[in-house]
């Protein structure tokens, strides 16, 4: 009866989840057999089917249902169910060269065999220059998974990690690369690295992550620098922090330490100590408008094109002091320089702005944008380093520099006020410890508050939203940090920083909003003196990112 149900309503979404649904392994056998006198025209559904016998049934059934409906279709829709199988023989730890080898009969196993014909299909398809997107998506699914020719499936998979396809094509070769279990599959997305945007390279060190050997591999590409570790962003670059490997924990803590260009640093110093205490703003206005309003907008002077310098975290003259002059120091990678180079030989450079399918954007230092079609690009690749240049002392000495700042910190964004905050500086306690409420914070951004009801920063559901305390550290030395907070929307990640340490952390539920718990969220070392410490989302919130109430920084056992 739900074999006949299904051949009757396989349009019918409802019904189809209630057949489906009522199937298990008692009537598995009835229901197969059944279906085989049927034979329904599945289309894309008979790769639930397979997967279903993959769970009920035995390898001789998802042999039968792939000989059966392997075949029939459109193209697009059996690449679809042969992909569906593969994935479900994978869930179960097996593939389809191993369901051959399984098959004991031979004019089925000469049917599987057969499929070969698939496979060479969707090869043919991902090199038509002319396909189009969603069925070359649907042809790589398949590459890598076949019956041979892994070298030239992976060297065709590598071949569409270029900007000259659109990012869902490099995005679905970057995943397919990722379903292939060899040891070659990090050299070849290393290999593409320097022409990936932000956004792959995060799928691709996420790839290289999954297995523990292939991060070994990513972490000898960024000690040799063929991947800088500036290019890593804030939350892969703390799961290699925090790996469950202590030789990878060793080395991230080793090459994700800040080096800043000493020659940058010795700038800094100089300009610090040759610095005036106090600045006209009004002369600093000027000095914004020549120097900086093409890319950063404040007061209602610029562009909107590097970050939001109303919002930004350090506030403090020597911060502001090291992003002018030092911006490689710490760079996101949204706004990493890339150059790209036509077919015909022109070149442009800038921030990658946005993508399409068919276009990108740079915008340059100096605001200009550039639309490019991928189809002319011949390379993209990234430099590294800020699309801010370096060389700013050339044109504003320590005098004006002053003034420069003291109409950027004339002009950033003031602290919300509510009753109950009180920002003050947070000093040393008797033991060592820091106790940073959330009454003492400056609270920035357009929905965090301070709610007095419960001593807590709430509300916390903006990307501007950020709460900054000013501490004095009266040792330098490592600080375990824990947090205070309650989360009923799980998911969402912070980032916590104070000058060049910075952790970034994942929030875990707490069950509700009234339930509040402790949790340590990793360690951070700090240097002796007066420091801001910031607090800020790391990606999209989804629903509130937490609501806290204290962090607690507790010198830990050297």
């Amino acid at each position: 009866m739900l074999a006949r149900l299904l051949a009757n309503h396989r349009d019918d979404r409802f019904m189809k989840a209630a057949i489906l649904s009522s199937l298990h392994k008692t009537n598995w056998p009835g229901f197969m057999t059944h279906l085989l006198k049927v034979r329904p025209d599945f289309g894309r559904d008979v790769g639930t089917i397979i997967k279903l016998a993959s769970v009920f049934g035995s390898s001789r059934d998802i042999a039968i249902l792939l000989s059966t409906y392997g075949q029939l279709g459109s193209q697009g829709e059996r690449f679809f169910t042969l992909a569906s199988v593969i994935d479900a023989l994978e869930a179960e730890k097996s593939s389809l060269p191993l369901l051959i080898d399984a098959t004991k009969e031979p004019e089925l196993r000469k049917k599987l065999q057969s499929l070969q014909s698939i496979f060479n299909d969707a090869r043919a398809l991902a090199s038509d220059a002319n396909a189009a997107t969603g069925d070359r998506i649907m042809a790589l699914r398949l590459l890598g998974r076949g019956l041979g020719k892994l070298d030239e499936d992976m060297k065709l998979l590598q071949h569409h990690l270029s900007p000259s396809f659109p990012e869902d094509v490099q995005s679905a070769a970057t995943q397919q690369l990722g379903r292939i279990s060899d040891p070659r599959v990090p050299a070849r997305l290393i290999a593409q690295w320097k022409q990936l945007s932000p956004t792959l390279r995060a799928q691709s060190m996420d790839v290289m992550l999954s297995r523990t050997e292939w991060t070994r591999i990513a972490m000898d590409a960024v000690e040799q620098k063929r991947i800088l570790p500036s290019e890593i962003d804030t939350i892969r670059r703390q799961k290699l922090l925090d790996h469950r490997d202590p030789e990878i924990r060793r080395a991230a803590a080793k090459l994700f330490a800040v080096a800043s260009n000493p020659d940058r640093a010795k700038l800094v110093n100089e300009y610090w100590i040759a610095l005036p205490e106090n600045g006209a703003a009004a002369q600093g206005a000027k000095l914004f408008e020549k120097h900086c309003a093409a890319c950063h907008q404040l007061a209602g002077i610029g562009q909107p094109v590097g970050p939001d310098l109303a919002s930004v975290g350090d506030k403090s003259p020597q911060g502001l002091l090291v992003a002018i002059l030092d911006p490689n120091k710490a760079v996101e990678a949204r706004y990493v320089n890339y150059i790209a180079t036509t077919k015909a030989g022109v070149t442009v450079s800038g921030l990658l702005q946005s993508e399409t399918s068919t276009t990108i954007t740079l915008v340059a230092a100096d605001g200009k944008k550039h639309e490019l079609l991928r189809k002319e690009l011949d390379e993209l690749t990234s430099t590294g380093k800020s699309v801010m240049p370096e060389g700013f002392e050339k044109e504003i000495p320590p005098a004006a520099m002053a003034d420069l700042i003291a109409f950027l910190r004339g002009n950033l964004a003031k602290p919300k006020s509510f009753a109950g905050n009180q920002p003050e500086i947070v000093k040393t306690g008797g033991d060592g410890s820091l106790k940073l409420l959330a009454s003492n914070a400056s609270i920035f951004g357009k929905t965090l508050v301070f709610e007095e009801k419960y001593k807590n920063l709430g509300y916390w559901a903006s990307p501007d939203d950020q709460a900054i305390w000013s501490i004095d550290v009266a040792k330098e030395g490592r600080f375990d940090i824990w947090i205070d907070y309650a989360c009923e929307t799980a998911g969402n990640s912070f980032t916590l920083q104070t000058g060049d340490a910075r952790l970034t952390h994942k929030v875990n539920g707490t069950a509700s909003w009234e339930l509040y718990r402790r949790a340590k969220i990793g360690t951070l070392r700090l240097a002796t003196g007066r420091h801001d410490v910031v607090m800020r989302p790391e990606g999209v919130i989804r629903g509130a990112l937490i609501d806290l109430k204290e962090i607690d920084l507790i010198p830990a056992n050297e």
